[in-house]
């Protein structure tokens, strides 16, 4: 004789963990702030007007601190900080500039490091620590100095500050400083966008400090002691062990001093993160079509390109022009 089997009703305890568990799932399919360094709720926790209006002094006032949508960190790319600073205008932007970094940068380099460095001379490179080529020039050259920024571009206007043909009234003088020095052109290729500092985790995944970023730096040492003395570097230029272990502790002496002065500095790290955050969706520090964007006004339009050849009349007929215009 076959049994028929009874369907039990669930209990209201049963109902109760079936929810709680599928919403635990539903959480980890979708994306959440909660697995971020900083949550929004930490983020909106300060007091967002305070920070926009007061904080930070800008003159166009931040009505809006929005946390980004991809946690933005020391490893994160210049094009994920402008979209963060963008948003849907990003690309746009991006597209009429056709690189991250000009959004931020509206100088050119060698004029950042010669107006900020005002009184410095070009005596060493601070990547490798040994004398710079004033006499060496060419593009393509290994041995030619060059500006060097010691951190990258978004994480310059994030923790420090760019110099600029005109200056925001809130950029600090000392941190503009601490962005720059000088360095041979082989140094600075191999450092690249290799950020010195990176981010100490609390057991929680929350941000608890900025720290040393050492396993760039060295890796950036081991690859300048490869390839300088290849490259034209003087036998004189010995790169050894003893020699990548002094220039570490030095570069580790500087970006420490960087660490103390200008980004450890607040109470809490979460202030520091929403302050970087604020820097850097700053329309004035920006290129003019950044601030354009932001504003939701259009960007002017591409300039045309002039088809018409120089010296053809209108009928097409190549007219003879004097050397140096009409007499």
């Amino acid at each position: 004789m076959e049994r028929t089997r009874r369907e039990s009703k669930p209990t209201p305890k049963a109902l109760e963990a079936k929810e709680v568990a599928e919403s635990k799932k539903q959480k980890k399919s979708t994306f959440s702030l909660e697995d971020d360094p900083l949550t929004i709720a930490a983020i909106q926790a300060d007091d967002e007007a305070q920070a926009a209006e007061g904080l930070l002094g800008l003159e166009t006032p931040v009505t809006k601190i929005l946390p980004p949508q991809k946690t933005l960190t020391c490893h994160t790319g210049a094009v994920e900080y402008a979209k963060h600073a963008l948003g849907d205008r990003a690309d746009e932007v991006l597209t009429r500039l056709k690189t991250a970094r000009k959004l931020y940068e509206t100088t050119e380099p060698e004029k950042q490091c010669t107006e900020a460095l005002v009184g410095k001379p070009k005596k060493d490179c601070w990547l490798c620590g040994y004398p710079l080529f004033p006499d060496e020039v060419g593009a393509q050259n290994p041995k030619r100095t060059v500006c060097e920024h010691i951190f990258p571009i978004s994480l310059a206007v994030f923790f420090l500050e760019l110099h600029r043909k005109e200056n925001p009234s809130v950029v600090s003088k000392e941190a503009i400083v601490l962005e720059y020095d000088w360095a041979h052109v082989f140094c600075n290729s191999v450092k690249n966008d290799t950020p010195f500092i990176t981010e100490k985790f609390t057991s929680d995944r929350k941000i608890e400090k900025w720290v040393v970023y050492e396993a760039g730096i060295r890796d950036m040492l081991d690859k300048i002691a490869k390839g300088a003395n290849a490259r034209g570097y003087p036998k004189s230029y010995v790169f050894n062990k003893a020699w990548k272990e002094s220039h570490f502790a030095y570069i580790e002496y500087r970006i420490n001093e960087i660490l103390k002065s200008e980004i450890n500095t607040q109470d809490t790290p979460i202030l520091t993160y929403m302050l970087g955050l604020l820097k850097c969706s700053d329309p004035e520090r920006m290129h003019a079509y950044g601030k354009l964007a932001l504003q939701d006004q259009p960007l002017p339009p591409k300039k045309e390109e002039n088809t018409r050849k120089r010296g053809r009349s209108e009928g097409g007929k190549r007219t003879r022009r004097r050397k140096y215009g009409a007499s």
